[in-house]
Formats: C-alpha cells, structure tokens, sequence
C-alpha cells in the first residue's frame, strides 16, 4: 500500500487517513488487519464527507477553534446532539469522531512522538498514542486540540501524568544511562 506522504509541507487527508488506518491496524490485535484498514478509513471519510469544509482544508491550517466551530456547525445543521461528538462525562470524543481527531492530531504532528522523536512513517509498527500535553489530572483541557500531541506507546506510558518537560529529563535521563552501561 503506497503512502503519498504530504503534499508540499502539509500532510493531505487522504495520506493522513491511510497512515491513520495503518497504524491503528498493527495495533490491534486482529486476525484481518485489512478489515481493520478499510473500517477505520470509511468512519473517517464519512465523518469527513459530512462535514466538506474540514476536508477542504490542508490538515495543519485546521485551528482547535476551526475545528470546534466546523462540529458545532455539523451538529446544528443536522440536528445532532453535542453528546453524540463529545462525551461530557468521560471528556473524550466518541465513536467516529475519535477516529477523526486522533487522524487529525497524529497528521498535524507528522505521524511524530512530540517527546523523543521517533516517527510512525519511519518505523511503521511504532505504536502511537493520543497524549494530554498538560494531563487531565493536572487540570488539562481535555477538548482542545491545543492541548492534544502525538507520542509513541514508551513516552506515553512512561509519562502517565507528568508535564512533558519532566517525561523528556526521565527519558533523556534513562537513555544516558543506558549508554554509560554499554560503554
């Protein structure tokens, strides 16, 4: 399966939700993973074709706001209710639309952990995580896509409720250790 990485600088949509799919696909455990592929890109491409104005726009000119309004919109024109986007009481995005914003976040950041750098479109069975910059625990706002970063399954898992700053010094710290023990 061909990847077109990006157009110019920016990643596209249709890059951006095979990578999206791909990725989900080697992280669950499923006996057909090409069904897990072409599930995961037709929620995305439904949720995207009702909504023509955010798959007309280049993945990193979406602003959190932008992205807001254009669901606020979507909701109002078809009647649906904010709960069905958003669960209130679990602050995530539910269903389809979870699909959507993880695509969206892991585009906007390259398929890239924003904490040690490695990158999905590199090592293609990198598990990625969708992370909390400042963690709910530490009052983080849960909604906004300002607050939301792509990291890989270690630096997710290694941070848990930590700042960022304080996962990259244990990271950066545990990296130079181990290079003193193969020295």
């Amino acid at each position: 399966m061909p990847i077109k990485v990006k157009y110019g600088d920016y990643m596209n949509w249709p890059a951006a939700i095979e990578r999206y799919a791909i990725n989900k696909s080697l992280q669950v455990k499923s006996k057909n993973p090409v069904n897990v592929i072409k599930k995961t890109t037709d929620d995305i491409n439904y949720v995207l074709s009702r909504m023509p104005e955010l798959a007309s726009k280049n993945i990193s000119d979406i602003t959190p706001e932008m992205f807001h309004e254009m669901l606020n919109n979507h909701r109002k024109a078809n009647n649906w209710h904010w709960d069905a986007i958003i669960d209130g009481n679990k602050g995530v995005y539910s269903g389809k639309y979870s699909d959507l914003v993880r695509c969206l976040v892991f585009a906007r950041d390259n398929f890239t952990c924003k904490i040690c750098g490695r990158s999905a479109l590199e090592d293609p069975k990198l598990g990625l995580h969708l992370d909390h910059k400042v963690p709910k625990s530490q009052r983080g706002d849960t909604f906004s896509l300002d607050n939301l970063q792509c990291t890989c399954e270690s630096c997710n898992l290694l941070k848990q409720t930590k700042s960022d700053v304080d996962a990259k010094n244990e990271i950066n710290d545990m990296a130079e250790s181990i290079r003193k023990k193969e020295e």
